[in-house]
């Protein structure tokens, strides 16, 4: 069942089965000595959401900046998208899903 809490500016969005939110989120991830990073739990809304899952990866450019992002899915069944910006080494929570 998902849970995610949402502000009324994107609760328009929910009908296509997402939900945009685009905030900075604190992330505790482990980095490898070959480069990949493997998002363990983020803080948002309240409360810590612990990765079960990472569904997909995949990577683009924004000017000089590589921007990583993860398809997850938490332990309560709920999915996210997270997005890390090499440039400035911060976190984002881009998207939620929730059932269409």
């Amino acid at each position: 069942m998902f849970a995610i809490m949402v502000s009324p500016t994107v609760e328009a969005n929910k009908a296509m089965g997402y939900v945009d939110i685009a905030e900075p989120v604190e992330v505790v991830a482990s980095f490898s000595p070959e480069g990949m990073i493997h998002p363990l739990s983020f803080a948002w809304a309240g409360r810590e959401h612990q990765v079960r899952e990472i569904t997909y990866r995949w990577r683009t450019g924004k000017g000089r900046s590589t921007l990583r992002f993860f398809a997850v899915t938490t332990e309560t069944e709920d999915a996210y998208q997270l997005c890390y910006r090499d440039e400035d080494s911060t976190w984002w929570l881009e998207r939620g899903w929730t059932p269409g």
